[in-house]
């Protein structure tokens, strides 16, 4: 028989099955999924999917203790179910994660009608899918110089906080990098033809290129590409710059 000495509470893991999980990756299970302190000195319970086979694990004096429990053929653990469970709500749990970082949006308690007394606080979540394409136009100014020169520039306002985007527009096309880089995502990661790229994605959000268009932009950035990977190859081979690795 298992005995643990001093603690009081156990807590059983309804949505963990996992037996291959080791004790961090349990941790860190309970301190995410579960918002919970796996090193106060509590016992967590989960089962295998199959219910035969049973762990336990809690902290204590700077250790992990992971005890297990295997039944053979033909026996299985109780299956636990909560009383107020209701039938339809079996298999389903609420997600409380966040999606990224979230933004924050505040109340102003100065707006509160007279005499009004705020009782309790708290944040409702709302979900946006931010998917456009912004068109800039910055006026290019062709200038001549007082040598004869002659010369397109951009002078950009002072108050101008998104100005700094032209100085990202890819040699040769009409986008930006980040741009580049979010077509070529869907192209070789997400395996999206470039016509489909052209006729559907993109038209959803109002803007109608050419496919050839979509081809040309990729081998400019392929020639960009191809001007840093020698510059990135000898900062690379620099002494010092891969020091060894000592496994001790």
């Amino acid at each position: 028989m298992l005995s643990i000495n001093g603690l009081h509470n156990f807590y059983y893991l309804p949505e963990l099955h996992d037996m291959r999980c080791k004790a961090q990756r349990i941790c860190e299970i309970i301190r995410g999924r579960y918002h919970r302190d796996p090193m106060n000195g509590d016992v967590y319970m989960f089962m295998s999917k199959d219910q035969r086979k049973v762990r336990m694990i809690h902290y204590e004096r700077n250790a992990y203790y992971l005890h297990e429990k295997s039944f053979i053929k033909g026996y299985k653990f109780m299956k636990i179910e909560r009383k107020d469970e209701k039938p339809y709500r079996k298999g389903m749990r609420y997600n409380k994660e966040c999606v990224g970082t979230p933004i924050i949006h505040k109340s102003d308690y100065t707006m509160l009608p007279e005499g009004s007394v705020v009782i309790s606080s708290s944040y409702r979540k709302i979900r946006n899918i931010v998917s456009h394409i912004e068109e800039h136009h910055f006026e290019v100014l062709k200038v001549k110089h007082a040598d004869g020169r002659i010369e397109s520039m951009f002078l950009p306002m002072k108050d101008d906080a998104r100005a700094d985007i032209y100085n990202e527009i890819v040699p040769g096309t009409s986008i930006t990098a980040n741009m580049l880089s979010y077509l070529m995502f869907n192209r070789f990661q997400m395996s999206t033809p470039a016509y489909r790229e052209a006729k559907n994605r993109l038209s959803d959000m109002d803007w109608n290129t050419s496919v050839q268009n979509l081809l040309n932009w990729a081998d400019k950035g392929a020639m960009q590409l191809n001007k840093l990977i020698p510059a990135l190859k000898k900062i690379a081979l620099q002494d010092g710059a891969n020091p060894p690795l000592y496994v001790s």
